[in-house]
Parts: structure tokens; C-alpha cells; sequence
């Protein structure tokens, strides 16, 4: 039976990944993150830190390790909602359909303090729309192995003391 619910999981997640495709886009119309219920939450969640100038990084990753992630693994860039009415940014947001928009502004603090609000604002809206297994933060300078990144994760589950939660539990018992 296990095996029977794997295979379903892992469907739901091909067509979830096939609809976002097929649609171009993985935002609403309004820019907002669309969050199927219906659909299993994704395993790994990749918020990879750009900025508004980083056009060019960003479509290196896109034709690169973000490519063709696996089927339960969501990559998004995040940017600040003040950086959302950029022309060029609405244009790629509506094009690719990988833009987060979070809560802030570039001017919340230079250097790192800036990158703490962005990260904070990043799991934040990924808590609240996307209900991920794990969340894994990069930089659009980066070179990320999805498949290597998501059966790193898979080992850990496994290993003593991991928290699994039931579908009917609150919380979770160690395995």
C-alpha cells in the first residue's frame, strides 16, 4: 500500500509540475502565489536570493540547475515587493513564473542585515504558501544539484530521530 501512495504522491506532483509548464506561469494573473491544496506540499523548497539587476544570473540558473527540477521540488527567486512594479520584473514574473515576491524593501538594510529581512521574508512565505518539507537558501551565484540536494534530504528522514508527521497528527514522532 505504501508503494501504491508514493506512486499517487508522485503523479500529483508530475501534473502540478506539468500544469505550471503548460501554463508558463506558476502565478496568478495578480502576481500571487497559487497554492493547490489538492496537491501534495513540495519536499524542497529552493528561495534562491536575486536582485533586480541580476537578470542574467537568473536565467543561468533557469537554463541550467533549475532547468528541470524533480517533480516535488519548487525553485523560486525572491525578490522584494517593492521591486515587484519594476517593468522588467513584472514582464519576467509574468513570463517565467518563478518570481516570490516578499514583504520589503532593498533600502531594510545594506549587506547582511538586507539578506537576514530577505531569508526571514522568504520562509515566511514559504510557511504560509507553499507548506515544504525542507527549505534550501542559495544565491542566483550559485550552482545548486537538485537530485543530490533532494536524496541528501531523503537520507535524513531515515536516520534516528527524524520527526515524521502524520497526515491526522499535530505533531510527529521520532522514526
Amino acid at each position: 500500500m505504501r508503494f501504491l501512495e508514493r506512486d499517487v504522491g508522485q503523479l500529483r506532483r508530475q501534473v502540478k509540475s506539468l500544469r505550471v509548464q503548460g501554463q508558463g506561469a506558476a502565478v496568478s494573473p495578480s502576481l500571487e502565489p497559487i497554492f493547490d491544496e489538492t496537491l501534495p506540499a513540495p519536499f524542497l523548497f529552493v528561495a534562491v536570493l536575486s536582485t533586480p539587476q541580476a537578470q542574467r544570473r537568473r536565467a543561468a540558473v533557469r537554463a541550467t540547475w533549475a532547468s528541470s527540477p524533480p517533480a516535488d521540488v519548487v525553485v523560486r527567486f525572491v525578490l522584494y515587493e517593492s521591486e515587484r512594479e519594476i517593468e522588467t520584473l513584472a514582464a519576467e514574473a509574468a513570463r517565467h513564473g518563478d518570481l516570490l515576491f516578499v514583504p520589503g524593501s532593498g533600502e531594510q538594510g545594506a549587506g547582511y542585515r538586507g539578506i537576514v529581512f530577505k531569508v526571514l521574508a522568504a520562509v515566511r512565505a514559504v510557511a504560509r504558501d507553499y507548506d515544504a518539507g525542507f527549505v534550501l537558501k542559495t544565491d542566483d551565484d550559485a550552482f545548486v544539484d537538485l537530485e543530490a540536494a533532494r536524496e541528501a534530504l531523503l537520507g535524513l528522514c531515515d536516520a534516528e530521530g527524524c520527526l515524521r508527521r502524520e497526515e491526522d497528527s499535530a505533531g510527529g514522532a521520532p522514526a
